[in-house]
């Protein structure tokens, strides 16, 4: 069902294991979300960034 975002995150994991982890998957776990939290928290700055470009228009658009 999940087919779409399971196998591409499986193939990130497994280099990650191969390569950075030394063939541990604690460590390769740990790395692969850490990538995803970095990736997650430049999307949160943007929209924190649009959230308050809206509420400085917010005044004038009333």
């Amino acid at each position: 069902m999940f087919d779409f975002i399971m196998i591409p995150m499986r193939h990130v994991l497994k280099v990650i294991y191969d390569t950075v982890a030394l063939k541990n998957y604690g460590i390769a776990i740990i790395l692969f979300t850490a990538a995803v939290n970095m990736f997650l928290l430049s999307l949160t700055i943007k929209q924190y960034h649009s959230m308050t470009q809206i509420g400085e228009l917010q005044p004038q658009m009333q």
